[in-house]
């Protein structure tokens, strides 16, 4: 009968201990995931911040900028492939925010961000026809919808008299 008993209670001690390990274990991957979604944030701000560094340290790619802008057609072939590759980088960590909040690991408002956000980046008429590249070769995925909608409000934005953002970039360029 003894032995009965110790067995049982050990039995209890056992299962309880297996469901004190198991609740650990999802409070730890509970804290990882948010430790990996703080990662994706910050990794998001940090390019943003990067560009904005290069942007304001290169007056060359101001200038760029407002050329593509202000006068496409007198874009050469090096500073077409330039801005390309400009535009690539704002369209892979664009691809990359949609991606993270598509799998729940970007907050919503960062996501809400990126997207009125990148309207800015592909306001050219030659942004626009590498964006439409760039759909071409990813057929199905909604991001280049959200692209051309951004782009729809802040061209509409910049055509408003009262906003002045082409004396923007040429105050930038100054």
């Amino acid at each position: 009968m003894n032995s009965d008993l110790i067995t049982k209670w050990s039995a209890i001690v056992t299962n309880l201990a297996v469901v004190i390990g198991l609740v650990f274990v999802a409070l730890e991957f509970r804290n990882t995931t948010r430790a990996i979604q703080a990662e994706r944030v910050n990794s998001n701000a940090e390019f943003y911040h990067n560009i904005n560094i290069a942007i304001l340290q290169d007056k060359e790619l101001v200038a760029l900028r407002y050329k593509a802008n202000t006068d496409p057609g007198s874009l050469s072939d090096t500073e077409i492939l330039r801005y390309t590759a400009y535009l690539d980088l704002h369209y892979g960590n664009f691809l990359n925010i949609y991606r993270n909040n598509r799998d729940g690991l970007v907050p919503e408002e960062d996501w809400e961000y990126a997207k009125a956000s990148i309207g800015w980046a592909f306001f050219s008429e030659p942004a626009m026809d590498y964006a439409e590249i760039l759909e071409a070769s990813n057929m199905g995925s909604p991001v280049h919808s959200f692209i051309k909608h951004s782009v729809r409000i802040a061209r509409a934005y910049c055509n408003d008299p009262d906003n002045r953002c082409v004396k923007r970039y040429e105050k930038q360029r100054n």
